[in-house]
């Protein structure tokens, strides 16, 4: 990246299992049509080089929900524009919009020129020593999905297709439940006994329980489940799950707040925050500035 370059778009790829030779195709692609770029090389790099670069219109972020919940978060939302490209080991977000990293896509995306406007969920974290905030485009998952995950990265020796069904099958066997008093625009505080919340903006497509939520319809869902082992295995993974009337979920336009009985994980855009006693969540509708496909 050219710190006096004149050039009004950026890429930024994220440098985890970064290998030149897959992006040289791409790279004659920017050279030719005046398209800056960098690569990540460490956590929050991504942050860093975004609030560094007010100067640009747009980001074309490559890498996965991780690597576009930092983009998200470091943006101006209103003045410029993302574009968010499938490249990490998680993609639910690119996938769910059909985005594809090759060089023909992005060059109908650019000249496409379609820019749509994005709700975003802003969540208030809550430990015992810090509160903080942060945007949300997807989902945010805590119980059953979130142990998963955290499991998963326990398990970075095994080979990537075998890691996530391994751990997957291994936390089915040590399902946790946890308290939580929570309150919404259209309930008052109620006590309830879990395994599993699901918080849905859009794009959560690996989850068959979830129903599509529009990216600009003002609302997000949620999802609160009590499960034993074989009905967990099912509201989870059947496609079928609507018929056996499992699963309940309710929309909100405006704010849902959770306490926790113990200080417990959550993922948040496939990020994983740890320690959470206390969740507060509102809907800031269409704020983000997205370029999507025809």
């Amino acid at each position: 990246m050219e710190t006096n370059s004149t050039n009004k778009i950026l890429s930024i790829i994220n440098g985890k299992g970064f290998k030149e030779k897959k992006f040289s195709k791409l790279f004659d692609y920017y050279k030719q049509n005046n398209i800056d770029f960098i690569i990540s090389t460490y956590k929050n790099h991504i942050a860093e080089i975004i609030q560094e670069s007010g100067r640009y219109e747009g980001f074309i972020v490559i890498g996965g929900d991780g690597t576009i919940h930092e983009a998200v978060n470091s943006n101006n939302h209103t003045n410029q524009w993302i574009v968010f490209l499938p490249g990490g080991t998680v993609n639910c977000i690119a996938n769910f919009f059909k985005m594809k990293l090759s060089v023909s896509f992005i060059h109908k995306l650019l000249q496409a020129n379609r820019t749509v406007s994005f709700d975003l969920l802003k969540a208030r974290f809550y430990t015992s020593e810090n509160v903080y905030s942060k945007y949300i485009l997807g989902f945010i998952t805590i119980g059953h999905l979130t142990n998963m995950t955290v499991l998963s990265e326990k398990l970075k020796w095994m080979p990537k297709f075998m890691r996530y069904p391994s751990a997957a099958f291994l936390n089915f066997f040590s399902l946790q439940k946890f308290n939580i008093n929570y309150n919404s625009d259209s309930e008052k505080k109620s006590y309830k006994t879990c395994t599993s919340i699901i918080i849905n903006n859009c794009s959560a497509e690996f989850f068959s329980t979830l129903r599509k939520s529009e990216y600009n319809d003002g609302k997000f869902e949620y999802l609160i489940e009590n499960h034993s082992i074989f009905s967990q295995i099912l509201s989870i993974y059947s496609r079928f799950i609507h018929v056996f009337g499992k699963s309940k979920w309710e929309t909100n336009n405006n704010k849902l707040n959770i306490e926790f009985d113990k200080p417990l994980p959550i993922m948040a855009d496939g990020e994983i925050f740890q320690n959470i006693i206390k969740l507060e969540l509102q809907i800031i509708p269409s704020i983000q500035r997205v370029k999507l496909p025809l």
